[in-house]
């Protein structure tokens, strides 16, 4: 039998309401934030999704918040009977709602948090995912909607993508980076990197607030694909008039230009980071490290760094590492579709500018990506402040932006991100977008036969080899 709905509370009645405690969240590493209007559908799915469990047996202390904007349903009282504490909301809107709620996580002492909508749209199941990318550096990680079914099947969402694709595409142009999905409703912050401290947003407009406000404070942002599902319960968002207050925070945010530093960036990157956000960009689970041995303690600190996410890391040395066709042993993940492989080179005894590149490869069933990383900005912590060529320019959805010039060369990225770019092509546009350089290979490399007695080692003789030193 349904129960007759809540009356709506004025502001003052929701002021008079009980918070919780902030000393209950003292201790909690990690808040999984449910924002809240009239979705008493939704709540118990979204929340059911979240492997609290895995979490906390991984070694996370993670607790989740709902705040509700004044439901006048039964939210509360789920998030009641699901054991969820309800900080009630004291302003109007998303936008207030995010606010109310990192202030309060911060004064509770709570560093990382993770905020996805209880409509049952995100996948709760991927919040390890966000929590390995910010503990690995990140101080934005923002879930880039993937629609379940591959194209628009009504005129509704048809202008919702046109509409997104095109606040992607001059939030890119305002910002100076590639701008994937500007109105996410799943993103992870650590609230010690600041990209919060100036939301002034009550509504829609919030992500779009933070997200360039991140960029503008030189926060490392990482964006990485999700699944997204049809909503349980009534859509909130107005397309026209949300769509507008979110193209004036763009402008907005174009106020004084925002100064791209590649210095900055360049002394933000982090080894662990680009190489968990490319792995879930390819969707593979199996990493194979092949270093020279010359590189072994590096290559160890990436595969210490990879013990606990859902990547299984093993270790190849060699001496005296070749191409890539000589990097890869055989029988190993090198030579499935969905590998991926982490070459070090010898240490070069040049410069560090001349320093030969870090490769990575992550192969598909047709195609394989390659990304050259020069090795400074491989070194853990990303010490190094050189600036590598070309680094005055990035890229904004596929539109090139250059801060000095101001000149603008049009590319695919726009319609990219209105019609889902296939496979490969896909990955290359996040790898772009993560500051990731590459290119895309057509013609699949044969990796060559390799036996121990030319120079190899496999994976046990390896790990053997780093116990003995």
């Amino acid at each position: 039998m349904r129960t007759a709905p809540n009356p709506r509370l004025s502001r003052l009645e929701r002021l008079a309401l009980p918070n919780p405690d902030p000393e209950s969240f003292r201790g909690v590493e990690v808040a999984v934030v449910l924002p809240t209007l009239n979705e008493e559908g939704g709540l118990e799915k979204t929340f059911r999704q979240i492997p609290l469990g895995p979490l906390t047996s991984a070694g996370w202390k993670v607790r989740p918040l709902v705040v509700d904007g004044g439901s006048t349903d039964r939210t509360k009282e789920v998030a009641r009977e699901l054991g969820i504490p309800v900080l009630h909301q004291r302003s109007s809107g998303k936008g207030g709602a995010i606010r109310e709620s990192l202030a309060w996580l911060r004064a509770a002492g709570v560093r990382h948090v993770v905020v996805l909508d209880a409509d049952s749209t995100y996948p709760g199941e991927m919040v390890g995912r966000v929590l390995e990318l910010l503990r690995s550096g990140a101080g934005l990680v923002v879930g880039v909607r993937q629609p379940l079914r591959d194209k628009p099947v009504a005129v509704r969402d048809m202008i919702h993508r046109a509409g997104n694709a095109f606040l992607n595409y001059i939030a890119g142009q305002v910002s100076g980076h590639t701008v994937l999905d500007l109105c996410s409703g799943f993103w992870g912050l650590d609230l010690e990197s600041g990209a919060d401290q100036k939301l002034y947003s009550l509504g829609f407009e919030v992500e779009a607030e933070l997200f360039l406000g991140a960029y503008r404070s030189g926060v490392p942002v990482v964006q990485i694909p999700i699944p997204y599902s049809d909503r349980i319960g009534v859509a909130k968002l107005r397309a026209v008039r949300d769509g507008a207050k979110i193209f004036v925070t763009i402008l907005r945010q174009a106020r004084g230009r925002i100064v791209y530093s590649p210095a900055r960036s360049q002394a933000n990157s982090s080894l662990a980071r680009e190489v968990l956000s490319a792995c879930f960009v390819h969707g593979g689970r199996d990493l194979v490290v092949v270093a020279d041995r010359s590189r072994r303690a590096e290559a160890q600190l990436l595969l210490d760094r990879m013990a606990g996410t859902e990547i299984s890391a093993s270790l190849v040395l060699r001496s005296g590492l070749g191409g890539h066709g000589s990097a890869v042993p055989a029988g190993s993940a090198g030579d499935r579709a969905r590998s991926m492989v982490v070459t070090f080179p010898p240490s070069s005894t040049l410069e560090p500018s001349a320093q030969p590149p870090t490769e990575f490869f992550l192969r598909g069933t047709d195609a394989s990506i390659q990304l050259l990383l020069s090795e400074p900005r491989w070194l853990p912590g990303g010490a190094s402040s050189a600036i590598p060529r070309g680094a005055g320019a990035s890229r904004s959805g596929g539109f090139r932006f250059e801060p000095k010039e101001a000149t603008i060369t049009p590319g695919r990225g726009f319609l990219r991100s209105l019609l889902t770019a296939p496979g490969i092509d896909l990955e290359m546009l996040f790898m772009n977008a993560n500051g990731l350089d590459g290119t895309v290979i057509r013609d699949l490399p044969r990796f060559a036969e390799r036996s121990p007695s030319d120079g190899g080692s496999s994976v046990l003789e390896s790990e053997r080899d780093l116990a003995t030193h």
